[in-house]
């Protein structure tokens, strides 16, 4: 079986979205929401079994099936933003003439969410290991200069400047909207 994986190692493939109409005046709804994201990912990181319990719980499944299909490793939960991610699966998607677009799509997301989210959990929790990567893999991803140039395998280079790509759950829409964190599959 070929997975996407195989193609583009660490794809980004699912976003979370919402209209800016949508997210004016609740700043503080969405923040708590990309919070509580960033509180599951460190749970599921961090305390296997808890995890495994909590989803079966939720999504009435038995526990041995939610291990063997949350932890087999081809799913994997990522709440960073990752503009520079979006931004290189957004230019394969139009080299693969999925997408007929000549807007930069990093426009569109939102980092303010995930930031604040993490400067709280960071505040609360001084000493979490997961919290202090998590805020170096978001300055890496969304600051500095752009990283060297990754091609997808089996797919031709383009001049496109590339950034480091991570899975995460939901792709950028055709006509994107404003990005307010990620998840990663």
């Amino acid at each position: 079986m070929l997975r996407s994986k195989d193609i583009n190692p660490g794809h980004i493939c699912c976003r979370l979205i919402a209209s800016l109409r949508k997210l004016e005046g609740r700043d503080d709804i969405y923040k708590r929401l990309v919070k509580s994201l960033i509180e599951a990912e460190e749970l599921v990181a961090n305390d296997h079994q808890k995890s495994v319990e909590i989803i079966a719980k939720w999504i009435k499944l038995d526990t041995a099936l939610v291990n063997k299909a949350f932890y087999s490793g081809y799913v994997t939960q990522d709440t960073d933003p990752n503009v520079k991610g979006v931004e290189f699966f957004w230019d394969f998607l139009k080299d693969a003439e999925f997408i007929k677009s000549d807007k930069k799509v990093s426009q569109y997301v939102l980092t303010n969410y995930y930031r604040d989210a993490l400067a709280e959990l960071r505040k609360q929790n001084p000493k979490s290991e997961f919290y202090a990567q998590a805020e170096k893999i978001f300055e890496s991803s969304t600051t500095g200069p752009p990283p060297p140039s990754r091609t997808p395998t089996g797919f031709p280079s383009t001049s496109r400047t590339r950034g480091p790509v991570r899975s995460i759950r939901r792709s950028p829409p055709t006509t994107p909207s404003a990005s307010t964190t990620s998840i990663r599959a």
